[in-house]
């Protein structure tokens, strides 16, 4: 089953990379590392029940629609700025999403992982705060996605991502 659902993943994300306009290095590169981020979080996803993974990839499916949507809109005036900025959000967002599956369903617990739940609401929060000019620095909140990405699986499988 885990190997199924990578494969969804995959097949996910390829759907955004090979859209009906040909995607730039950059975008394809921004997407592969998303790619390697679900995969070392979902590496233990058969622990998670049919019902949470269908609300998970139907959410997953829903921000790769709309990010597919901008990144139409923007590369008919690429600028690598833009991109950067349009892509940091969105791809953060679906990783975050991801992580709060990993930290409600943690194999071998019986409770969510409410520290973590707790990080990734914050980060939730100053994603949209951003948008609005109010939030965190992106440094700042890189260094609250990388205590997310250290802790969740310690908590979980005994080991980090990296």
């Amino acid at each position: 089953m885990r190997d199924e659902r990578l494969s969804e993943v995959d097949d996910a994300l390829a759907r955004v990379t090979s859209g009906p306009r040909p995607r730039g290095a950059g975008i394809r590169i921004a997407l592969d590392t998303l790619r390697v981020r679900l995969h070392v979080i979902h590496e233990r996803c058969a622990s998670i029940d049919a019902k949470r993974w269908s609300e998970y990839r139907a959410a997953l499916d829903a921000g790769l629609d709309e990010l597919d949507s901008e990144l139409t809109r923007v590369t008919e005036h690429p600028d690598p700025e833009d991109l950067d900025e349009l892509l940091y959000p969105h791809l953060t967002r679906l990783e975050l999403d991801a992580w709060r599956v990993r930290a409600t369903h943690i194999a071998g617990t019986s409770e969510p992982d409410s520290v973590s739940l707790d990080l990734i609401a914050y980060a939730h929060r100053q994603l949209d705060s951003q948008h609005s000019g109010t939030g965190l620095p992106r440094g700042d909140l890189e260094r609250i996605m990388d205590a997310i990405r250290d802790s969740i699986p310690h908590a979980g499988t005994g080991h980090g991502p990296r």
